[in-house]
């Protein structure tokens, strides 16, 4: 429990990093792609081919929220 409490500590406090998504190396590629009119499944299958990097196309679409990215602005 003392862990715990140590953990749970540290989150609180101001030295808490926020956890980096694992698309984040990829930003602006993604961003570009699905900006052009790419379909998460085509996105997807460039991160697995290209940079051996797998990810759902859900996790695309809600990185792309995340960061601000729209088709139309």
């Amino acid at each position: 429990t003392e862990s715990a409490k140590k953990t749970g500590a540290l989150r609180k406090g101001k030295n808490y990093k926020k956890r980096t998504s694992k698309l984040e190396p990829f930003r602006s590629e993604i961003a570009k792609m699905y900006k052009t009119g790419a379909s998460l499944e085509l996105i997807s299958l460039h991160l697995h081919t290209v940079h051996n990097q797998y990810a759902a196309r859900s996790t695309i679409l809600r990185y792309l929220h995340t960061i601000g990215v729209t088709r139309n602005g």
